[in-house]
């Protein structure tokens, strides 16, 4: 068991179900903590009164989502938990997140390849009620690519994570305004199946258009090891492409195309310190980009106002990790808590 600070280390091989089992036995006393908290107090009652949703999501997610099911199977069993509870976990259908979280980074960088990056971010205090693992998975052969995803405990999400052919994306939470059918497939889980069958950005995007979504709605960074960026903006169930190959590319918890800027469910109040970070990253743009591995973290660490790595404070959030994927390398580096404090941890596929 690797030591990785507050970040647990999971590491799961075989078919979905005894990778499910695995994550679920190491993770058990984590998986609980989430389950009990606050966040997630509606799960237990709706799995009581609301049996025809549960009973529906269960049918489309066994149906379309075979091995993801039956993974989510087996975390249950290995957390000696309620299948119904690990399956609404991670199916969230709240239309905005009011907190003010996270900061995607890409960088095509001449001397690093592709380098897909994020400052995750939460509220004081909440890493501990809410804890994460970061999570190793290597499928047998026919059930797709090995995986390294930074995940709250019992989520199988494929946002924020690397797969073995140097894909990578990170993820920034805005919101929805749009309808959406409630057991349609969650973005994060549909990501999950994408990433484990995905090579590149092409096949990445195609993959989640083939379902019908559902979820809270993400900026999501993608990146692989052609040499490819782009931003999703998925105001689900829509998802719009910007930035296609921009070699300094950002994102924070608003939407900036055209079409949806005004769906994400945020007042202007609520957009104002979304909107002074995007602003930090397109000055930098504009004045000093990063260049390579060491300018990008040195970006991910600083403390100009506005800027990626967070105290709370003027900046309600504070950072509860750092992560940066090399597509070239398949390697992923992890800083737990904030990077201005601690060293990347090296995790390779």
């Amino acid at each position: 068991m690797k030591d990785c600070g507050t970040v647990k280390y999971v590491e799961c091989h075989g078919k979905p179900y005894d990778m499910g089992v695995q994550y679920g036995k190491q993770a058990k006393r984590e998986i609980d903590k989430m389950l009990k908290g606050e966040a997630y107090k509606w799960i237990n009652p709706r799995i009581v009164e609301d049996k025809k949703f549960v009973c529906n999501l269960k049918d489309k997610l066994s149906k379309l989502l075979p091995n993801v099911y039956e993974e989510l199977k087996g975390i249950a069993d290995g957390a000696e938990q309620k299948l119904d509870a690990i399956m609404l976990l991670n199916h969230y259908n709240n239309p905005v997140d009011k907190v003010e979280r996270c900061t995607p980074v890409g960088l095509i960088s001449k001397e690093d390849g592709v380098l897909i990056s994020k400052n995750n971010d939460g509220a004081p205090g909440e890493k501990v009620k809410y804890p994460f693992v970061i999570r190793k998975s290597v499928p047998d052969k026919a059930y797709g690519l090995p995986m390294i995803q930074v995940t709250y405990a019992g989520w199988l999400s494929g946002l924020d994570a690397m797969n073995g052919a140097g894909l990578a994306n990170t993820h920034g939470s805005v919101g929805s305004a749009f309808s959406r059918c409630a057991s349609d497939i969650d973005i994060r889980l549909a990501g999950y199946h994408a990433m484990r069958y995905s090579e590149n950005i092409e096949e990445f995007k195609n993959s989640l258009r083939e379902f019908n979504l559902s979820g809270k709605g993400f900026n999501i960074l993608v990146g692989d090891a052609a040499g490819n960026t782009l931003v999703i903006e998925a105001a689900v169930p829509l998802l719009i492409e910007r930035a296609h190959n921009q070699k300094f590319l950002y994102t924070t918890n608003h939407y900036i195309s055209e079409c949806i800027k005004n769906s994400d469910g945020r007042t202007p109040k609520g957009k104002e310190i979304s909107t002074y970070r995007f602003g930090y990253l397109k000055w930098r743009e504009e004045s000093k980009p990063p260049e390579n591995m060491k300018d990008l973290k040195a970006l991910l660490s600083s403390h100009e106002p506005w800027a990626p790595c967070r105290h709370a404070g003027p900046h309600v959030s504070e950072t509860q990790w750092s992560m940066i994927c090399s597509a070239k390398t398949k390697t992923v580096f992890l800083a737990d808590n904030n990077p201005c404090k601690n060293k990347y941890m090296k995790f390779s596929i």
